[in-house]
């Protein structure tokens, strides 16, 4: 396996445990994570900030428990979308991402960030790998099942709201109203809700933004202007880690095109 490309801001940023320690509630609102009390996993959350990726994905996985599992699965998702150009190389990323995420939730089952990051990982396959293979590998069910499950377990997570909205929307956007509902029991007013729910829960996350912009796009013009005004909160955002920067630079890039 290939080293990870560079985050294009590795040197924009710089973190140590004490501030990575100052800045958690701000910076993980989304992922619903606790700050940590142990001093390597802070360490491993300084590399993840700074946007060395890579490095905070390898500590995570060297790290013993749930927390070093959940480090190990948010620098892998980052790296996969949005650093990884490769369409390729994403989707295997993916795949290793949601099998590691299995063993996750295999080892701390009332872990909502374990069952999360399946979905999560399924989900986007879903996106970049498209519909069709998804479907015909039995992705999109157990996605559907993990997210719900993150949300039994933690019912405000909002990454968790946000990757079942942006799920609900692709499903919908490609097999259409009925076929959605039929087929997954999948609705747009569900969607509605689980992306609004994200944003109100996560106001300041350019991630979230974005995606939820992104998924109200997927269903219909006629949210173009709740989009267009979330890209525009994401892409005006100061960024005050690198993975925020990624994003940031996502929405600007789109509201150029």
């Amino acid at each position: 396996m290939r080293h990870w490309m560079q985050a294009p801001c590795v040197g924009q940023f710089s973190f140590t445990r004490e501030r990575v320690r100052a800045h958690w509630s701000a910076l993980h609102t989304a992922d619903a994570l606790p700050c940590p009390t142990d001093d390597a996993l802070l360490d491993g959350w300084a590399l993840f900030h700074t946007g060395l990726l890579e490095r905070a994905q390898h500590t995570g996985h060297a790290l013993p428990g749930v927390r070093g599992a959940a480090l190990a699965c948010r620098a892998s998702a980052c790296h996969a979308r949005p650093v990884e150009h490769s369409s390729g190389e994403r989707l295997r990323l993916l795949l290793r991402l949601h099998m590691r995420a299995c063993t996750f939730a295999a080892f701390a089952p009332r872990e909502a960030g374990a069952w999360f990051w399946q979905g999560w990982a399924l989900t986007q396959y879903v996106r970049f790998g498209g519909i069709a293979p998804a479907l015909s590998q039995g992705f999109v069910a157990p996605a559907l099942a993990a997210l719900r499950t993150a949300l039994l377990l933690d019912a405000t997570h909002p990454f968790a709201h946000l990757t079942l909205g942006l799920l609900h929307a692709s499903l919908i956007n490609t097999l259409g109203a009925i076929g959605a509902l039929m087929g997954y029991g999948v609705r747009e007013g569900a969607a509605l809700l689980h992306l609004r729910t994200a944003v109100q829960a996560a106001p300041t996350c350019p991630a979230v933004l974005h995606e939820a912009a992104q998924a109200l796009l997927l269903l219909g013009e006629g949210n173009l202007p709740e989009a267009i005004t979330l890209i525009e909160r994401a892409a005006h955002h100061s960024a005050r880690d690198a993975s925020e920067w990624l994003w940031v630079e996502l929405a600007r890039a789109q509201l150029e095109l």
